[in-house]
């Protein structure tokens, strides 16, 4: 290796997170849900 090579790193790191939402939040996180996958179909469909 000369000192003109370079070496770059990438560490890509996964979390994950348990979810406890309330009635409420169940019901909206339902509607965004179903509201994102109406607009993929739509656009799907074009």
């Amino acid at each position: 290796m000369t000192s003109t090579d370079t070496t770059s790193v990438v560490v890509t790191r996964a979390y994950a997170y348990a979810l406890d939402p309330t009635p409420a939040q169940i019901s909206m996180l339902r509607s965004h849900v179903g509201g994102s996958r109406f607009a993929y179909n739509a656009m799907l469909a074009l």
